[in-house]
């Protein structure tokens, strides 16, 4: 197995993992880690199409990783307009986006 493929391969077992764990209720589909975890999964496929470049999957892919950032940054703005989440804390409610 070549490096480009490994590294395709971590990234499906990290889409696959990532939505498992969504599905099975053990990580919250607004929270930073399924953001972070599908940005990771996103990344790794990317990287492996630099060896056998598909349009149609790199654009996914680059869909994904915009996504999973903007998620990111919305985790990141709503915490810290709460002033940090502290273990045990209620977290802020997720940043509305209106689109017009």
């Amino acid at each position: 197995m070549d490096f480009y493929t490994a590294i395709g391969l971590a990234g499906f077992l990290a889409y696959l993992i990532s939505y498992t764990l969504l599905q099975t209720g053990a990580i919250d589909g607004n929270g930073a880690v399924y953001a972070m975890s599908n940005l990771a999964a996103a990344s790794l496929v990317f990287v492996s199409l630099l060896d056998a470049f598909n349009l149609a999957s790199a654009l996914i892919q680059v869909s994904w990783i915009l996504v999973s950032l903007f998620g990111i940054w919305r985790h990141v703005v709503a915490s810290l307009s709460d002033g940090g989440t502290q273990p045990g804390a209620q977290q802020a409610e997720p940043i509305p986006v209106r689109i017009e």
